[in-house]
């Protein structure tokens, strides 16, 4: 965890899964998130609708605001919309 503390601190982007990210917010000393420019988030949809919303709101909520947030579905839920105005997506474009 040490190494990958270090690692993350100095990156832009992050790929991972959620139950990773979460246990780094919570169990990572320091955790350092500031250089993080994207977040994307693949079927976000399904982990809402399996009951991830607690999860998912936790990642969103603890990393820097000024990010870009990708949310990718093939189905765009209100769980979904409402996840979006938590990023403050005034800009939000539905594609």
């Amino acid at each position: 965890m040490e190494l990958e503390r270090k690692h993350i601190a100095t990156m832009n982007i992050i790929i991972a899964t959620p139950g990773r990210l979460i246990q780094h917010l919570d169990e990572t000393c320091n955790f350092d998130a500031t250089n993080l420019k994207v977040l994307v988030m693949d079927e976000v949809d399904r982990m809402l609708d399996m009951g991830f919303k607690q999860e998912v709101d936790e990642i969103v909520k603890n990393l820097p605001k000024k990010m870009q947030t990708l949310l990718f579905s093939a189905t765009v839920t209100k769980s979904l919309k409402d996840l979006a105005r938590v990023r403050s997506s005034k800009d939000a474009e539905y594609i």
